[in-house]
């Protein structure tokens, strides 16, 4: 399977690791969906209680 991400050049170098994870994804799942978005410079991380709220609210969990 090949996927292609495509996105405006301003946008591009904002997103080139998220360009470096996709490419890694294994291919045992056949839809991939974007649960959130954050910038590192305002926020490291999500903490567990949130990642899996987004979980529950996109209907995974």
């Amino acid at each position: 399977m090949n996927y292609t991400i495509k996105l405006y050049p301003t946008f591009k170098k904002q997103f080139k690791h998220l360009f470096k994870r996709y490419k890694s994804l294994s291919e045992e799942e056949s839809e991939i969906g974007l649960l959130y978005i954050y910038d590192k410079s305002e926020r490291e991380t999500i903490t567990d209680t949130e990642l899996t709220d987004l979980l529950h609210r996109n209907g995974i969990l």
